[in-house]
């Protein structure tokens, strides 16, 4: 199913559903990083617009597969990423951790943030939706853009991206939805 057959009614329930994942994603976070977040109501994106938080920060992407599929991209800035990884490793300082332990962390903070969004969604649709293993993409957003990117043949080309923010608005992460399949 191509974007430009998705009619207003089906954008509009994808973005209901995006919406809800993102409030999932803000509510766990919120708890991981003990302040109050926020997430934005999510914006339409079409293949070959920018999703990313600039070239710094974290990726952590997945696939959905289910009753709507494709890949879900969970992207942290720099800040959200050290303050969680302080949350998450102690307040150790960050060149005595190795590659491996921060991507370890990383990736198990996707696996908890993204698994409560992807629960969000499938308990108003009454249906499963499952996960792939997480992909962790580190200072190149860009790469990882590519990747969600990627649709299958005959996928929509639409992105939705949820930006999740502090009460002063101050940018922390981003969801981005990129459906395959409805």
């Amino acid at each position: 199913m191509s974007a430009l057959s998705l009619s207003d009614s089906e954008v509009d329930r994808l973005r209901g559903l995006a919406h809800v994942g993102a409030a999932g994603a803000a509510a766990v976070l919120s708890h991981l990083m003990d302040r109050p977040l926020l997430a934005d109501p999510p914006k339409l994106k079409r293949r070959g617009q920018t999703a990313a938080t600039g070239p710094d920060g974290a990726a952590i992407l997945f696939e959905a597969m289910g009753p709507v599929s494709g890949k879900i991209g969970l992207f942290l800035a720099p800040a959200a990423r050290d303050h969680v990884l302080n949350c998450l490793l102690g307040n150790r300082v960050a060149e005595n951790r190795s590659a491996q332990v921060t991507a370890s962390a990383l990736c198990e903070l996707g696996n908890i943030v993204v698994s409560q969004t992807v629960s969000a969604i499938a308990n108003v649709l009454g249906e499963r939706i499952l996960l792939s293993v997480p992909r962790l993409v580190l200072d190149d957003l860009d790469a990882a853009l590519v990747v969600l990117a990627r649709t299958r043949s005959g996928g929509t080309g639409l992105w939705l991206a949820s930006e999740i923010v502090d009460r002063e608005k101050t940018f922390l992460a981003r969801l981005v939805f990129a459906i395959d399949r409805t």
